[in-house]
Order: C-alpha cells, then sequence, then structure tokens
C-alpha cells in the first residue's frame, strides 16, 4: 500500500526575530522511519516512511493483545481495480483440470490412506464396524477402548501384548516408554554431522569430503560448523576452496552462517564478508549473532564490530533507527564480554 508525503508547516523567518531559531524535534519509534538525504536516489531530501511489521505495530499503538481494546483510525486507502476477467475456478471452462480433479479426489471414501485408514483390513473391521457398534451414542474412556480392542483380537494375549504397561503409557507423565524415529530426518540430518566431524577434525580427509554433496542440507551443515568451531588452524582456508557457492552466495541464510563462522574462527581474510553482510541488512534475526560472534572473538574482531557501529548509520539504504537497537545490544555483549574478563 503507497503511503502520502507528511507535510510539517513552520514559521516564516520575519515571525521569529533574528535572534531567534527554530528547531523541529521529533520523538521516533522503530516503526517510523527515514533516510538521510545521501542515502536517496536524489542525494538532496530526507525520506521517511512507516513500516508495517507484526512485531512493531504496538509500538505505534500501545495496547494490550486483546480484541477489547479498540481504537479509531483514519486512513487514505487506494483500490486496486478488479479484473475483467474471472478467477478461474468457479468457472469450469476456465479451471485447470488438475485442480477439479484434486477438489473432487479430496474425499476420505476415495482416498482412505489420506484418512489414516492404512492398515490390515482385520483393524478396518474393527475400526468401522465393532468399535462404532460398542460405542455408539456413549462417551468412551481410555481404558475401556483399549479393553475391548483386547478382547476383539485374543490373539494379541497369545503375544504377552496384555502385559504392556499401558497404564503408564495413559497416565504416567513424561515422554512415552518407547519413541520410536519415524520421520526421515535422522537420514537427512546424518550426512551433515558426519561431515562437520570431518571438517572438526585436525588432519582433513578431503578425499572423503570431496565425495559427500551438501546440495540439500548447507544451512544444517554450516551450523554444525558455528558449533564445532574454531576449527583447526588451515581448515577455513580449505572450506572456502572446497564450497566456493557458499562463499560468494547471495543467500542471506548462507551468509548469517559463514559471517559467524568467520567471526568465530577469527579469520581475519574473511571480515570484508561480515561487514559486507552486516552493511546490507536491517533485521536482528540476521545481525545480532554475528555481533555475538565478534564481541566473544578477538580484539580485530571487536574492532570490527565497533567499526560497523559508525559505518551503518551512514551506509545507502540503511535505516539508522533499526541498527540502533544493534549497536544497544552490541554495547551490552560488550559490557558483559568485559566483565566476563575481569572475572
Amino acid at each position: 500500500m503507497a503511503g502520502g508525503p507528511c507535510a510539517a508547516g513552520l514559521p516564516g523567518r520575519g515571525s521569529l526575530g533574528k535572534k531567534r531559531s527554530t528547531m523541529l524535534s521529533m520523538h521516533y519509534i522503530f516503526i517510523v522511519c527515514w533516510l538521510e538525504p545521501v542515502q536517496t536516489a536524489e542525494k538532496a531530501k530526507p525520506y521517511i516512511f512507516t513500516q508495517d511489521q507484526a512485531v512493531l505495530n504496538r509500538t505505534f499503538f500501545p495496547c494490550f493483545y486483546t480484541l477489547a481494546i479498540k481504537s479509531t483510525y483514519s486512513a487514505s486507502v487506494k483500490v486496486m481495480p478488479v479484473r475483467e476477467n474471472t478467477p478461474s475456478f468457479p468457472l469450469g471452462n476456465c479451471s485447470l483440470a488438475d485442480v477439479i480433479v484434486r477438489e473432487m479426489d479430496n474425499t476420505g471414501e476415495d482416498r482412505p490412506l489420506n484418512k489414516l485408514f492404512c492398515l490390515k483390513l482385520c483393524f478396518d473391521a474393527f475400526l468401522k464396524i465393532a468399535y462404532i457398534d460398542k460405542f455408539k451414542f456413549c462417551s468412551v474412556m481410555a481404558e475401556d477402548a483399549l479393553e475391548f480392542f483386547l478382547e476383539y483380537f485374543p490373539d494379541l494375549k497369545k503375544k504377552g501384548v496384555h502385559k504392556i504397561e499401558f497404564d503408564s503409557w495413559l497416565n504416567v507423565p513424561g515422554w512415552p516408554l518407547y519413541l520410536p524415529d519415524l520421520s526421515a530426518g535422522q537420514s537427512l540430518m546424518k550426512p551433515a554431522e558426519q561431515l562437520s566431524e570431518l571438517w572438526a577434525v585436525e588432519g582433513l580427509d578431503m578425499a572423503s569430503i570431496m565425495k559427500t554433496n551438501i546440495q540439500a542440507w548447507k544451512t544444517y551443515f554450516l551450523e554444525k560448523i558455528i558449533e564445532k568451531s574454531p576449527l583447526s588452524r588451515g581448515n577455513i582456508e580449505k572450506q572456502e576452496e572446497q564450497y566456493p557457492h557458499i562463499v560468494k552466495s547471495n543467500n542471506a541464510e548462507l551468509r548469517l552462517c559463514w559471517a559467524q563462522i568467520i567471526a568465530k574462527n577469527r579469520h581475519q581474510p574473511g571480515y570484508q564478508h561480515v561487514r559486507s553482510f552486516l552493511s546490507c541488512q536491517g533485521k536482528q534475526m540476521y545481525t545480532l549473532p554475528v555481533y555475538h560472534a565478534l564481541w566473544n572473538g578477538s580484539e580485530e574482531a571487536r574492532s570490527l564490530a565497533t567499526d560497523l557501529q559508525c559505518h551503518l548509520t551512514s551506509a545507502p539504504g540503511q535505516c539508522p533507527q533499526l541498527h540502533q537497537e544493534d549497536h544497544r545490544l552490541s554495547a551490552v555483549i560488550r559490557a558483559e564480554h568485559e566483565i566476563q574478563s575481569v572475572v
């Protein structure tokens, strides 16, 4: 939604006298931001704007998160024109065939596997017929359902199923006695964890490292490298040679992880990457982890964090207000580090 200009009227020069001056002050909040003239395209006037993020909305209008509080407001809204052509779904002649087929097929009767009826046929008979006839029109306790289940399948008692501590499963708090990992997460994460172990040792097995393809889990692999940092001497240089697509990537998640790796390993040749990354970011979820790593690093890293505080306030395209909170928090991190050093 496009906004409109904000104009502030000031008295003329003659009405103030020769020795009087006019000072215009504005108490801003993070939802209201501005760019200095040097940060704009024409380099002539400052540019003020508001940003509507969920975390900042209540700073614009402070209130509790409840429907009981209401407030009137005025706004200028530009309604976009309605398209002449109709949307595709209501009209069959304009609908995609796969959309229609999907909606017709999205029923539990036609797709039983989608509704968890994916077990043996004997269990289908128990669930669809016997269970419903037994407990129709009444509330069901877990103990009653379990007892009826064992009665319906008497062969389970021969296998000793009735000796399982079902009472503990139902009434004892905490994790179940047996919690199998049925997800594919372990098979996806294990290669990344094994590869990070190879990079953590002093003598690198480059033959095994080069055989592993990290394309499917690059971010998770870098997070494991962060956990194992600092690495042995020379390993960061080898990573730069092995993964140039990560070092030169424009993806914010990859750049964040790589900046943290550089800071934690005190890799000075990579400080330019950290400077470039922090200079183009305004979200604290990307900047604060890097500041943490810098202030917990070497003297050169802490000096870089200090220099960045002065640089970011005048960097083109950056909002000084958004970085002031970063600066405040980085100062807190620095103070905590100095206290720990003294102790």
